[in-house]
């Protein structure tokens, strides 16, 4: 891995979880990550919020 020098073993663990997909669900949180950004409008801010909240 080319990081693996670099990090702490925190931000391996960090780096990892980027790539592990869930139990239950189809994307991983880079997958997340490299969506297009939808339209900045209010109603999609607070969407995106209330997902992260849960």
């Amino acid at each position: 891995m080319i990081y693996h020098n670099l990090l702490n073993e925190n931000q391996k663990e960090s780096v990892n979880q980027l790539f592990e997909v869930s139990e239950g669900s189809t994307n991983s949180p880079w997958n997340q990550l490299k969506e297009d950004a939808k339209r900045a409008t209010l109603s999609h801010l607070e969407l995106s919020l209330l997902a992260e909240i849960g």
